[in-house]
């Protein structure tokens, strides 16, 4: 029976894979990508979730360090997923930013890579971003209409200046109600246009939460990705 990314589970703790080390693939264009995989219990009868976890922001003029995808990972990536059965990939952005073509791509190859080698059910994957890796989410849904990720979240992220390629993908965007840097009343202008084209988009909204409260967005995308029935496209 395949598992569905929205099945309501126990709290299961992660487990490491190959503990905090990253692995790395080499994509087309020669560029190195590294990630972070961890997941919970595998059953050998069922295909498996994957979440796929874009980190938050940086300084937008070279790459991340490893310790700052590390530190995503553990105060936020981990705590958001809570699914049984689930790959969790934090991925290190290999270029200075999410939101450009080459990440598109190099999300692409990563998850060819990750469905040749783990037993994953396609209708029960999610990407997920935090801040500037919220803006590789929207980035990535309208620069890819060949998307096949069934949920993406963006979280406390700066919305998109229009609404194509995001009619029928299931959305559901987190943001905080004093976010300092990106101010809600904005968020839900853009959601009352993007509701208008999309009826599988919703707006989650942490009361009092400001950009950098991770623990907060981290409760309600794990509330998302356990409980939520969303219509797939």
């Amino acid at each position: 029976m395949k598992t569905c990314i929205f099945f309501t589970c126990l709290l299961l703790s992660i487990q490491a894979i190959d503990g905090q080390s990253f692995e790395n693939i080499k994509l087309n264009n020669g560029t190195t990508l590294s990630y972070l995989i961890e997941t919970t219990e595998i059953s050998a009868d069922e295909t498996s979730n994957l979440v796929v976890a874009l980190h938050w922001g940086w300084e937008r003029s070279k790459p991340v360090s490893d310790t700052h995808v590390i530190d995503f990972h553990e105060k936020f990536a981990k705590k958001a997923v809570k699914l049984e059965n689930t790959y969790l990939v934090s991925v290190k952005c290999p270029y200075s930013r999410w939101d450009n073509d080459l990440s598109v791509k190099a999300i692409d190859e990563l998850l060819e890579k990750l469905l040749e080698k783990y037993e994953i059910d396609e209708s029960s994957m999610a990407l997920m971003g935090y801040s500037a890796g919220g803006i590789g989410c929207w980035y990535y849904l309208q620069r890819n209409p060949n998307n096949i990720f069934k949920l993406v979240i963006p979280i406390a992220a700066r919305q998109p200046n229009e609404t194509f390629n995001l009619e029928n993908q299931s959305i559901a965007i987190i943001h905080g109600s004093s976010d300092e840097y990106v101010d809600l009343k904005n968020i839900r202008q853009f959601f009352s246009v993007l509701k208008e084209v999309n009826p599988n988009a919703n707006l989650i909204v942490a009361p009092g939460a400001g950009h950098m409260n991770f623990s907060e967005y981290a409760s309600r995308a794990s509330n998302i990705l356990s409980s939520l029935d969303y219509k797939y496209q």
